[in-house]
């Protein structure tokens, strides 16, 4: 994968993840998900529900989780055309991290004119503001003072016993209980395997980025990532898993190379994704990925897996663009080089 394709999957994967590719050493930085500019203020408030955030990535980074509720909401005129909104937040627990201040203080300056508030959305804030006092909310931030100007994520939960802050709370609980890398690895393939977005999210990150010895010298995980990848509808979840997967590939045995290839070709002839000229895809990034491999390893899988000769040979067929086309061709060759022998 040349440097410039990289980036554009990198790029895209931040994007749809918020923030969840995020390389290990980069900042933590705001959310960048935007709602619809035809939702109302209480839709836009919960539209998140289903969002994916990069928890594993923002609790490495030294951020601290809390369950707070939001006390009292003022707004004030300040200078031609803008406002100020003040929202007092009251931490109820702390879920991972340190505890820090009991009150936590948010100041958001922005337009006057509801028009122009959703149109030039306060990237940080936008998931509470137009909340009402008593609101409960998720706060995941570096900060502990009394005031908070720079939050990693925030979001609207419906109540304490709410069924996606009580799987936080233990997977944030078991984080911080102490264990050797052996339990911890067993867990986040535990959690991989689940059918909890938080938890395969997680799960396949830390398998991935975290320093854990022997993550996959008998390639028995890398089936557990395929099986995931190719039972997965999200196209996000999917992008991560294969990012992830790919990350661990030069730590597994032949076998979990071969399972991993298979993968990528499935991704790389994906009928049901619609791919434009230019445009980042999916099945790009696998091709990508597949176009990366040792040329032995592909020579093996062709041995192993004499379909995905055939599947590599049709996408090649009906290949408009010459730069992928030209990559499928250079993968046909290092695989075709096993009937040669």
């Amino acid at each position: 994968m040349t440097v410039a394709k990289k980036n554009v999957f990198v790029a895209n994967f931040l994007v749809t993840l918020l923030l969840a590719a995020c390389r290990d050493a980069a900042p933590i930085a705001p959310s960048a998900h935007v709602p619809s500019q035809h939702a109302s203020p209480r839709e836009v408030a919960t539209s998140n529900r289903g969002v994916h955030f990069p928890l594993h990535h923002l609790i490495r980074a030294g951020a601290s989780v809390y369950l707070a509720r939001l006390s009292t909401k003022d707004v004030t005129a300040r200078g031609p055309g803008t406002q100020a909104t003040h929202l007092s937040l009251s931490v109820l627990e702390t879920l991972f991290g340190t505890r820090g201040a009991s009150q936590r203080g948010v100041d958001i300056v922005e337009p006057a004119s509801e028009i122009a508030r959703r149109k030039f959305l306060v990237p940080q804030w936008w998931l509470i503001r137009d909340l009402d006092p008593g609101a409960l909310v998720l706060l995941i931030t570096t900060e502990q003072s009394e005031s908070v100007t720079d939050v990693a994520y925030v979001e609207h939960v419906n109540s304490i016993d709410d069924a996606r802050v009580t799987t936080l709370r233990k997977m944030l609980k078991a984080e911080s209980a102490p264990t050797n890398p052996a339990m911890r690895r067993e867990r986040y393939v535990e959690w991989l395997s689940s059918s909890d977005p938080l938890k395969i999210l997680f799960g396949g990150a830390a398998l991935a980025k975290d320093d854990l010895p022997d993550v996959d010298p008998a390639g028995q995980l890398m089936p557990t990532f395929a099986n995931a990848i190719l039972h997965e509808h999200d196209p996000q979840l999917r992008s991560a898993l294969y990012d992830w997967a790919w990350r661990i590939y030069p730590r597994t045995n032949l076998s979990g190379r071969v399972t991993m290839l298979h993968a990528l070709v499935l991704g790389t002839v994906d009928t049901q994704e619609k791919r434009e000229p230019g445009a980042w895809s999916l099945s790009g990034a696998c091709l990508d990925m597949l176009f990366e491999a040792p040329a032995q390893d592909l020579s093996l899988l062709a041995s192993k897996m004499p379909d995905d000769v055939r599947m590599v040979e049709k996408r090649a067929s009906e290949e408009k663009d010459e730069g992928a086309k030209s990559q499928l061709e250079g993968i046909l060759r290092a695989m075709q080089k096993t009937r040669e022998k």
